[in-house]
């Protein structure tokens, strides 16, 4: 699937005040990255970060290295005023606007870090190789992005209901890499010391409306032009979420699974 960077961006820039209260595992995800260099020791002095958001991870990052340069990059120009307007003050930080897959960078880091933002890339393989070329040797890329069984419950009900209305199968959202393709990717760019760590969180809503309005407000929805008419994919949805409402019940309302992956390699040197 081709990405169309110019409707993430919208989509992200549109939900900008939405997101910070929405992005509770996004949150987490960044406090074990954290958790994650603070056991592996790894020290910086230049700092890169993909996909900086509204600041959360970028702040966290500026209070553990607090002389580092941190050049933080994000896609959305809304999402990287938000992060100005929290961490503006910091003179080490320095915003871009822009792709990160396509930008060109004019020095070396020690720490490549990203959250809940590679899922996003188009050309993993050809930007992780790149990435690693802008790495000082024995520096760190350590980065969260989100596995495959992620929203399982909802994919199957897509699945089933697209069967039972005779539908052709869609593809509701990214397509999302496991643990073991993300280590090879980072193999294949040339690092070593490669590891990961893979968990799940679910996640309560009051309804499967509430579950989908709360991925909408961080702007991380994202689908691939259907195949059958507006009134069938409206139909369809409307199957999906009353399924959903039934089957994954939970004492509160419904659940939903987030599967977390964590990668991290180092350039040898």
């Amino acid at each position: 699937m081709l990405l169309n960077k110019k409707r993430v961006a919208r989509q992200f820039n549109r939900h900008v005040s939405t997101y910070d209260e929405y992005a509770v595992v996004q949150k987490r995800m960044a406090h074990r990255i954290m958790q994650t260099l603070s056991e592996r020791d790894v020290r910086a002095e230049r700092i890169l970060e993909i996909g900086c958001g509204t600041g959360y991870l970028t702040q966290l990052l500026s209070e553990r290295y607090p002389s580092a340069r941190i050049t933080a990059v994000d896609l959305a120009e809304n999402m990287v005023q938000a992060a100005r307007e929290r961490l503006g003050h910091l003179a080490t930080i320095r915003f871009l606007i822009g792709d990160a897959e396509t930008m060109e960078w004019d020095e070396t880091f020690d720490l490549i870090v990203s959250n809940a933002t590679v899922q996003w890339f188009g050309a993993p393989e050809h930007s992780f190789r790149t990435l690693s070329d802008h790495l000082q040797p024995r520096g760190w890329i350590v980065f969260s992005t989100f596995g495959p069984d992620t929203f399982q419950e909802l994919h199957q009900q897509f699945r089933e209901v697209e069967h039972d209305l005779r539908l052709p199968s869609g593809m509701h959202g990214l397509r999302l890499r496991s643990a073991a393709e993300w280590e090879i990717i980072l193999r294949h760019a040339g690092l070593a010391d490669i590891g990961s760590i893979v968990c799940s969180h679910r996640m309560e809503y009051p309804d499967c409306y509430a579950f989908l309005q709360s991925i909408k407000q961080t702007g991380a929805s994202y689908s691939v032009s259907s195949a059958v008419s507006l009134s069938a994919q409206r139909c369809l949805l409307r199957e999906v979420v009353r399924r959903y409402n039934q089957v994954y019940r939970s004492k509160d309302g419904v659940y939903a699974t987030y599967q977390l992956v964590q990668v991290w390699g180092r350039k040898e040197g």
